[in-house]
């Protein structure tokens, strides 16, 4: 999607009918109060009780937001309109700064290259995916982007956007 070779339909992971499916019990936007372990139940924020034979906490996650950036021109990318607002500035000679070299900073990286970008990814650890992989890993990831004309600034953090 954010490479622009695709459309939004390519961006849901699955439609109506291959969630029907798997017979989930999927509730969208709604917020989980409490884990009754004993009595194998979720309590809703609706007080909605739901029980279950299995349970995954999947949490999801929420960028690291500099403090006070609010920027034209600074993105963070969690939604589809956030995807789109961040390939409709792509292009050649544009400039990119990533900050962040895990799995979604590399992919905006790599991307942004797809479109002309020039590209520089900044992290504080000393490789790409260095909290998820080893670094021998993230390195071999690095050269690859590399190779393709990503430039690095690892070990280093972000002070002001300005």
């Amino acid at each position: 999607m954010l490479r622009g070779d695709a459309d939004v339909v390519a961006a849901r992971l699955r439609d109506s009918a291959e969630l029907d499916a798997l017979h989930l019990d999927l509730r969208l936007g709604v917020t989980a109060a409490a884990l009754r372990v004993d009595a194998r139940e979720i309590v809703l924020a609706d007080t909605t009780t739901v029980g279950y034979d299995d349970v995954v906490l999947a949490t999801g996650a929420a960028p690291r937001m500099l403090p006070g950036i609010v920027l034209d021109g600074v993105h963070a990318l969690r939604t589809l309109d956030d995807c789109i607002a961040l390939r409709d500035r792509l292009g050649p000679g544009v400039r990119v700064i990533v900050v962040g070299a895990g799995f979604i900073g590399l992919e905006v990286a790599a991307s942004a290259r797809s479109h002309g970008a020039d590209v520089t990814v900044v992290d504080v650890l000393p490789a790409p995916l260095s909290r998820v992989l080893d670094e021998s890993i993230g390195a071999a990831v690095q050269a690859l982007h590399q190779v393709n004309g990503v430039s690095f600034r690892l070990g280093v953090g972000v002070a002001a956007v300005e």
